[in-house]
Parts: structure tokens; sequence; C-alpha cells
């Protein structure tokens, strides 16, 4: 969609921006809501959640939450135990209004000890205990632990190439061919990277002395199954975590995961982010699988580098805990880019805080769904989050001729608070699997990598973080788009912002401001 949303906020001033006010959704009664049963997650009051018991582990193994009239309500409903969302104490705080950095010290912009994972007995009343949780004034809020599903479909295998080139054929100061099948065999099974006019934008790239694959140093988070790190056509470009000492058995950077190499499983705890179903890998390739290597093909940010991140069960769903706790390892270790190929038809506040705090930082984008379904404010439309979310770049699917594939979920009306953005090819993407295999899968699951790397390439170009935040990254990839995702417009055009008047807020109290009469009219 050529258009960005941008809402209006008035409280004194008048700025625009992306909305951080959101009306709640609800999803449409055709859609199923899923979620963890027995597993509810709380934020605890700021001030109280300082003096939360600090042995997690004895709190937990006593069925205890930490604050006296939480622990009452738990003891009532026979909470099991009660666990940290996120391994470590952190606040995160912006700095420089782009980037984030973790600060143990100082007024919390996102304090991770507010946040909680309950779990009771499988046949309890969730909603009952949500309503005693939601009236206790400790509580922020209390929500169910809601799961989303990964959004591909996997199709018809290749045979593996025997063709192989030299792969001493880095890219040079000026490029002598962009990736094709003498460098990458299976290049022209890729019909996705033409209809984005990713050739056109490496060799712009390169033209301007960058890397035609983008900068080495954009890391494209994959907030996904895992990622098969020993792939040939993704192992080059793992992200190393420079704060780990490798088989040391320590956690050297203290954020809670051993060894976290190339990533992290945040389900189990540990730094072994092992694709135990095959989704991570294939989207992992979509966004960013080496050139110029030889083997397979080649990613459409191809020199950039793949954050692994394993957030989903070993049944395949992924819980918003987890997501949480995926996107904050990213935001930790500097995602530039986090690329999430899951969906589902539930607001959650948790992933909704944790996903507001890493647009501070990163561009953020997600799988519209495989439903054929129409968003709100459809009378029958249902929103997929997070790809609903105003701070998401939400991707539909499209087809080779450029229309919008059958399956795909669809934007209802633009520029409103439901929006997905952006449209780019879902049908038949190539791209690798794990054991060293390869196979076309379709999904708005493969659309969204291929945004995640349009998104990579453009901040190779606008480089300076400071200058060029990541909104600017995302609206600069959405509005460059006319009717499908366009790499090289994203990275050679600046499109003025496209302002549409959405809702305002006058905020009047007396105890806000002295000269506020809290008569809710402007008197200006």
């Amino acid at each position: 969609m050529k258009n960005i949303l941008m809402s209006v906020l008035l409280a004194l001033i008048l700025t625009a921006g992306f909305s951080l006010f959101l009306e709640p959704a609800l999803a449409a009664p055709s859609m199923k809501v899923e979620y963890a049963e027995g597993e509810v997650v709380i934020k605890i009051r700021g001030d109280v959640s300082h003096s939360v018991v600090e042995d997690d582990l004895g709190s937990a193994l006593a069925g205890k939450i930490g604050v006296r009239s939480l622990d009452a309500i738990g003891t009532r409903h026979k909470l099991i135990r009660s666990e940290r969302v996120f391994p470590v104490s952190r606040v995160f705080k912006p700095l420089g209004g782009n980037r984030l950095l973790p600060s143990r010290k100082g007024i919390a912009e996102f304090n991770t000890d507010s946040y909680r994972k309950l779990v009771f007995p499988l046949q309890v009343d969730l909603r009952a205990i949500i309503e005693a949780l939601e009236q206790d004034p400790n509580i922020e809020f209390a929500e169910p632990n809601y799961t989303r599903r990964p959004l591909g479909v996997g199709k018809h295998p290749l045979e593996k190439s025997s063709a192989r080139v030299s792969s001493n054929a880095p890219w040079r100061t000026h490029l002598i061919m962009t990736p094709g099948p003498a460098t990458d065999p299976y290049y022209d099974q890729q019909w996705h990277l033409s209809a984005i006019n990713a050739p056109q934008a490496w060799q712009y790239l390169d033209d301007h002395g960058i890397n035609p694959g983008g900068n080495r140093d954009v890391i494209v988070a994959i907030v996904d199954t895992g990622v098969d790190c020993a792939h040939p056509d993704l192992i080059g470009n793992l992200w190393v975590n420079s704060g780990e000492i490798p088989g040391d058995g320590l956690d050297n950077d203290e954020n809670g995961y051993v060894d976290d190499v190339h990533g992290a499983d945040v389900v189990s705890g540990t730094g072994a982010p092992a694709d135990d179903h095959g989704h991570g890998t294939h989207v992992a390739g979509i966004a960013c699988a080496q050139g110029y290597n030889g083997a397979g093909g080649v990613g459409v940010a191809f020199n950039c580098q793949i954050m692994p991140v394993k957030a989903s069960h070993p049944e395949g769903f992924l819980s918003a805990t987890d997501i949480a706790a995926g996107i904050l390892y990213a935001v930790d270790k500097g995602a530039d880019v986090i690329s999430m190929s899951f969906g589902g038809y539930s607001e959650s506040q948790l992933e909704k805080e944790a996903l507001l705090l890493a647009s501070e930082q990163a561009v953020l984008v997600a799988a519209a769904g495989n439903d054929g379904k129409a968003n709100l404010p459809c009378a029958s439309g249902a929103d997929m989050f997070p790809a609903a979310y105003d701070w998401v770049l939400g991707v539909m699917a499209s087809t080779p001729g450029g229309s919008l594939a059958a399956f795909s979920n669809y934007d209802c009306s633009g520029q409103d608070t439901h929006e997905y953005e952006i449209k780019a090819p879902g049908l038949d993407i190539w791209s690798a699997l794990p054991g060293g295999e390869y196979a076309a899968w379709d999904g708005t699951s493969m659309a969204a990598p291929i945004v995640s790397g349009v998104a990579a390439l453009a901040r190779s170009i606008f480089s300076d973080r400071e200058k060029y935040s990541a909104r600017f990254i995302m609206g600069q990839v959405a509005a460059s788009a006319d009717s499908l995702a366009d790499a090289f417009a994203a990275v050679t055009e600046v499109p003025l912002p496209d302002l549409k008047y959405m809702k305002h807020w006058l905020f009047d109290p007396i105890e806000l401001n002295a000269s506020n009469d809290a008569d809710g009219c402007g008197d200006a």
C-alpha cells in the first residue's frame, strides 16, 4: 500500500506519528481465540514489582507471587507456580529516541520484573481468576497466555543440485554480476526476487559502495521455530554473540542464556535455537540466505546477519510469554529487523508492550494470516496479531501475477487502526529446510521475511541510526511500495508522508497541569 498510517494526538500540543493508543480489538466470532490452558499473564504495578520476593525459585515452588493480596488470590484458585516471563531483571530505557539499552537502575521504561506467568490446574476457570486479579490495585493487567501459530505451508521439495561453483566469489568493490544461477544454483527457482526488484536494489547498493546484499552490521532476528544453524546456505550469515565464550558452559553476558553464541531458545531457556519444525529455517533463508557461495539460492538481504530466536513449543505453537521473551532477546542483542511469521486472532497486552518497546529500535514485520479473511472494521473481519498492531508492518501474500493470493488475509480499508500495510510474494517461495534441504512453501509466512529482507537493505542505505529511526525505515519500506513490496524503490525513493486525521485525545486534569480546569473542553 502506498499510504502510511499516522495518527494524531492532541495533548496540549499537536504531534503526528504512529499511534500508541489503540481501541481494544475483538476477534470475530468465527475466528478461534487460542491460549495456553491454566496460564495467566500479569503485569504487577511498577512500584510494587520492586518488592516482589527476589527468590523466584523459592516463590515458584511455594506457589506464590510475592505480593500478599495476589498470593491470596493464588491460594484461592490453587496456584501451582509463578514464573518470570523474562529470565533476568532489566529496565529498558530509550537512548537517543531510536536505540534502546538495558539499565539496572533508573525509572523503568520497560521493567522485566513486572511481568509474571501464573500456572494453575488445567480445570480452573481462567475468566474468574483474571477478573479477581484485575480488581487488585497491584495489577496493571491480567490476561490469558494467548498462543500463535506459524503461517506457512510446506509443499514440494526440490531435488538437491549437484551443481557447484567456486565459493571463493566474494563481493568486490564493483559488482561483476548480481547473484544468479552461476553463483547460486537454485536462483532461477526464486521468482520472488525479480518480482520485488531485488537485483536492481543490489546493483544500486553496489554502485554506492555498499555490499549488494546489505551491510554486514544489519541484524535480522527470526523469531520462529528455530533455525538450522548448520545449513550450508545459512551458516555463513549467522549472527555471533560477541558477549559469549563458545562452549564454556557459562552465561558470560548475563542475559539468562548459557552459550547463546548464535541466538537462543527462549522456551527451554538455552542457547541452542535448533529448528524441530522447518518453518524458521525456511523463513531465515528467504530473508538472508548467503549469496555467492555456490550452494542453494540467495536471500533478499544475502549479506546481513541472521539472529535465530526460537520461541515455539514442540507442538508448533508460540505463546505470548515466549514471544515477548524472544522479542526482548532480539532487542537486547541489537536486532535491526524482527521478522515474525506467526499470528493469532487475539490481542495480547504483553506482546503489544514488548513490540512497542522493540519498535524504538527495530523494524517489526509480521505475517497477515492465511485464512482469506479481511481485517476490521469489516463486519465479518478479524485482526491477525501481531500484524495488525500499528507499529508492525503487516504483510499480505501475492501470486506471481501480482494479485492477492487466494489464501491471504487482506486489508479491509486503508489508513485506519487495523492496517496490513504491504503485499509481497507468498506462493511457491523456495528456500532452505533443515538438514541441507530445500523446498517451495506457500503462506504469508513466506511473504513476511521478503519484506524483512527489504527492510534490511533499506537500513543498509539509511545506515545512520540516530538520523534514520526504525520507524523511518518502516515507513520507507511501506510507502515506497505500490501494489507490491519494492526493494529498489525502498533504497532509492523517499516518499512524502500521506497524513490522515484519525482521532484525538484531550488531557485536562488539574493534577496533570495546574493551568487545566478539568472541564473536558479545549480552552486555547
